[in-house]
């Protein structure tokens, strides 16, 4: 089972990951893939990926 610490670390990459996509263009028409591409994508759980889209969107 992993800690809470490297969960939060998983989050906080993918979030950061996910910001430079977003800024670097790679979604032209400014969309996210969706939740089950993104777990593929990314090997990361639901949890992971919702929580990291929370964060995205809490900083705009």
């Amino acid at each position: 089972m992993r800690s809470a610490a490297q969960r939060g670390h998983e989050v906080r990459r993918l979030r950061d990951m996910l910001r430079a996509a977003v800024q670097g263009g790679r979604y032209g028409d400014g969309q996210l893939p969706g939740e089950a591409e993104l777990m593929a994508a990314h090997r990361a759980s639901r949890a992971t990926v919702r929580e990291a889209l929370s964060l995205l969107r809490a900083k705009g």
